[in-house]
């Protein structure tokens, strides 16, 4: 239901009440011959095209001159939505036709892609069946960590998956500089990227209070720091993930249950895995993975106040 307050002398007025896709640019006309004093329109939604950036307005029929648009844009939700990130150039790109940034950047179309994930995920908020693709390219984020939150969050069997660049021989999705949160959400996977030269106290890639996260083709890279952390959460998976010369851990298993890491790389890190937490919490499974340590101050398994631990065919 719309709602708007008319006042003076337009209360006499009939008004109409539009719908723009483009931030104001164009409109759409939704109903007319509406009196201005009614105030309330109730809208059936199902009928429109799925749009993430909807604006509306109400205008007076007798003076078009007196319109007021809303302040804040709202999503129309009918199917799963397709968002774009792409640097500043097209070498080797797979997902888009156009640097990010180019025509707007709105993220919404292979021609429009936004510049960065991180400014993605703050201007859109994701559900169940959403994908972003996150084209060839190297980016420097404009925060220190890419956050994905709660409101980011999948449902049952329906992932959000944002989606790197399978374009390995152009050096495929490199993130310079900045880590990945993922806190409070459930259902989500992300797939083929690379994290690079970061100090990361809590993890680089960095897994608080979540459930039913898959990560894939993930790699760390010159963490100062801990490389991947699950911290309290439930059922996270990392496949075919990888960590170089973390600093401290390259992966931390800490108060968490049902954490699998298979068919991984841990090179050259402190500890190769640190498990952690209450007695009973563990269910922590290592598998179909190379694990190396460098010299007598690194290790490859320790663990303290665990539960249940599993290493096979490594």
């Amino acid at each position: 239901t719309l709602y708007w307050v008319a006042s003076g002398a337009v209360t006499g007025h009939l008004v109409q009440i539009d719908i723009s896709y483009e931030n104001g640019l164009s409109w759409f006309l939704l109903a007319s011959n509406i009196p201005a004093n009614v105030s309330t329109l109730r809208w059936d939604t199902t009928t429109w095209f799925t749009q993430p950036y909807v604006r509306w307005r109400v205008q007076s029929m007798s003076d078009p001159s007196v319109s007021d648009m809303a302040d804040t844009w709202f999503t129309i939700r009918n199917s799963n939505i397709v968002y774009y990130v792409n640097d500043s150039n097209t070498v080797g790109d797979i997902y888009t036709v156009n640097p990010g940034g180019f025509g707007g950047g709105n993220g919404l179309t292979t021609n429009t892609p936004m510049e960065h994930l991180d400014d993605l995920l703050r201007t859109y908020d994701l559900e169940a069946g959403d994908r972003v693709y996150v084209d060839t390219g190297i980016y420097v984020p404009t925060q220190q960590l890419t956050y994905i939150g709660y409101a980011d969050s999948g449902a049952g069997a329906g992932l959000v998956n944002i989606l790197g660049s399978t374009n390995s021989s152009q050096g495929g999705t490199r993130i310079i500089g900045a880590g990945l949160t993922i806190e409070g959400a459930n259902g989500l996977s992300v797939q083929d990227m690379e994290f690079e030269g970061v100090v990361s106290r809590p993890g680089l890639i960095f897994a608080a209070a979540v459930s039913n996260v898959q990560l894939e083709a993930i790699g760390a890279r010159g963490v100062v720091g801990v490389g991947m952390r699950a911290l309290r959460s439930r059922g996270a998976i990392f496949t075919r993930c990888s960590v170089l010369g973390a600093t401290t851990n390259g992966l931390h298993d800490d108060n968490s249950y049902g954490t699998v890491w298979q068919n991984g790389l841990l090179w050259s890190n402190v500890n190769a895995v640190q498990a952690s937490g209450r007695e009973g919490a563990g269910q922590l499974a290592v598998s179909n993975s190379i694990l190396v340590g460098y010299g007598s101050a690194q290790t490859i398994y320790r663990y303290q106040d665990t539960g249940a631990f599993t290493s096979d065919y490594n």
